[in-house]
């Protein structure tokens, strides 16, 4: 009789998460521990405390969770993260904000933001937003992805043919790569090959570089 070890679970995805509202922020922490391969490694009220006991945990993913109509927490988001980034590029900031103008959005995706969800999305949604940025995505709230589309539409990037352009309009909003093919009518490998190009273009490493790279403030000055 052949014996077959148990395969060896993933390790959990850690995450840390910063928020103002002590009740929001463990009913954050609550919901992440409730799914399975997801684990809080802390929370906090400010990102000085984040970043004065990251080294300690080494979170993969933080969750940048705005919860009141206050400007001043969305401008300093934009700060923290720039901040936090320069610090620990690797890591991963998913924004879960009540903010969701261009001119809320677009500074904090630039500023180093690896997605950005609005308060709207469901918990199931979270959950699974946190693990296509932990794996390289960029997730988006379709409204917000909506809008990138939008001001992608208004002005032309000077280094990518119009192929290109439309290619990274639709990663954008969240399309696989498979799904583009299918929408533009071409084959998986084409696909690979125009982002190849956008990626070197751009001189990014990733989708969502690629995707901040498309709305920096040069590209649309009539947003801000």
């Amino acid at each position: 009789m052949l014996n077959f070890a148990a395969p060896t679970p993933s390790p959990a995805i850690r995450i840390s998460i910063v928020e103002e509202n002590d009740t929001i922020k463990k009913s954050l922490a609550v919901i992440i521990d409730s799914a399975y391969g997801y684990q809080t490694m802390s929370t906090y009220q400010t990102w000085h405390q984040l970043t004065e006991h990251f080294l300690k945990e080494r979170a993969q993913v933080i969750i940048a969770s705005i919860s009141e109509a206050n400007r001043r927490l969305q401008l300093h988001l934009e700060k923290n993260i720039q901040q936090f980034k320069k610090l620990f590029p690797e890591t991963k900031i998913l924004v879960f904000s009540v903010f969701e103008e261009e001119k809320d959005i677009f500074p904090i995706l630039r500023a180093g933001a690896d997605g950005y969800l609005v308060k709207q999305t469901s918990y199931a949604d979270l959950i699974e937003a946190i693990k296509e940025v932990h794996t390289g995505g960029a997730p988006l709230s379709f409204s917000v992805a909506r809008k990138i589309v939008n001001s992608f539409h208004r002005t032309t990037h000077p280094y990518l043919t119009s192929r290109e352009e439309e290619v990274l309009r639709l990663l954008a909003m969240g399309k696989t790569y498979s799904q583009i093919a299918q929408d533009l009518f071409l084959s998986g490998e084409t696909i690979k090959t125009h982002i190849k190009n956008i990626y070197t273009k751009l001189n990014v490493r990733s989708k969502s570089e690629a995707i901040r790279k498309g709305i920096r403030a040069e590209a649309f000055p009539m947003v801000f």
